[in-house]
C-alpha cells in the first residue's frame, strides 16, 4: 500500500524545468520499475538527450545502480547503444543524462501498429541483435533485460538500450534474485545464457506476430508456428530445452546459415 502511495505521489519533473543549469525537460516519456525517463534539450549543445532519474521509493536500497549504468555505458562504444554523456545528483536525486536515440521498440510495432514479422524477417533482426550483444559480450557485459521495448528499430536498424540491469560477468549481482522463480532467475543470472534466454522469448515474440490460429487446443510453440527445423533448433537452445549455446558467434552462426538457406 505504501510503495503504491508512493507511486502516486511521485510525480514527474514538470517540462521546462532545467536540471544542471542546461537539461531542460522536454517531456516525460515513461516510468520504470527503477527510474522516470525524459526527452530534455542540452541547452549547451542544443542537442536532444534522454534523462534518467531514479525513483525516490527506490533511492535508500538501489542508490548505487544509476551510477553504475553510466559506468557501463561509458565502456561501451557502439553506434547501437546509447552514449553516457553525463551523471550528477541534484536536490538528493541522481540523473543520468544519455544520447537520445531515436527509433519505434518492438513492442510498439507489434502490440500498436500490428507489425508483422514471418519467419525470415525474425532472423534478420535476431542476427542484428546478436551482433551488438556480441560486442557487449566481448567487454565482459551481460545486459539480462533484453524485453521487446528495449529493442529500438529505425529504418531497419537496430539499437539496444537500457542498461539498468546489466552487470560485469565477474561481479557480484547487485540485486539478489535466489528467491525469485526460476523463470525470472534465467532472465537474471549473471551469464551469457541469461542473454540468450531472453533472445529465445524474444524470437517467439517476432514470430507470434505473423501467426494466425487454426486450432483451439492448446499447443505448444514448436507445433504452432510454421518454421524450419533449423530455426526450432536454434530457439531451443536459446530457451535451454537442449543444450544451450556458450558464445553469441555460435549463434550468429547458426542464424546466418538459416537465413542463407531461406
Amino acid at each position: 500500500m505504501f510503495a503504491n502511495l508512493t507511486d502516486i505521489l511521485e510525480r514527474p519533473i514538470k517540462v521546462g524545468c532545467i536540471l544542471k543549469g542546461r537539461y531542460k525537460i522536454i517531456h516525460f516519456i515513461a516510468k520504470g520499475s527503477y527510474g522516470l525517463a525524459y526527452r530534455a534539450i542540452d541547452l549547451l549543445s542544443d542537442q536532444m538527450v534522454l534523462v534518467k532519474q531514479f525513483r525516490k521509493r527506490k533511492w535508500k536500497v538501489r542508490r548505487g545502480l544509476l551510477e553504475r549504468e553510466a559506468k557501463m555505458l561509458k565502456a561501451l562504444d557502439h553506434p547501437a547503444i546509447p552514449k553516457c554523456l553525463d551523471f550528477f545528483e541534484e536536490k538528493e536525486q541522481s540523473f543520468l543524462i544519455m544520447e537520445f536515440l531515436e527509433g519505434q521498440n518492438i513492442e510498439e510495432l507489434i502490440f500498436y501498429q500490428n507489425e508483422r514479422f514471418n519467419e525470415r524477417a525474425s532472423f534478420r533482426i535476431l542476427l542484428e541483435v546478436l551482433r551488438i550483444i556480441q560486442y557487449f559480450h566481448e567487454k565482459g557485459i551481460i545486459h539480462r533485460d533484453l524485453r521487446l521495448p528495449n529493442i529500438l528499430i529505425k529504418n531497419k536498424q537496430i539499437f539496444i538500450i537500457d542498461f539498468g540491469l546489466a552487470v560485469f560477468c565477474d561481479e557480484k549481482d547487485p540485486i539478489p534474485y535466489e528467491s525469485m522463480p526460476l523463470e525470472k532467475r534465467l532472465f537474471r543470472e549473471i551469464s551469457f545464457a541469461s542473454d540468450f534466454y531472453a533472445l529465445g522469448h524474444f524470437v517467439l515474440f517476432l514470430l507470434y506476430s505473423d501467426y494466425q490460429a487454426s486450432s483451439l487446443k492448446n499447443r505448444s510453440w514448436e507445433e504452432e508456428l510454421d518454421i524450419g527445423n533449423d530455426s526450432k533448433r536454434i530457439i531451443r537452445k536459446l530457451l535451454k530445452l537442449d543444450l544451450c549455446y556458450e558464445h553469441a558467434s555460435e549463434i550468429i552462426k547458426d542464424v546466418e546459415q538459416v537465413l542463407e538457406s531461406n
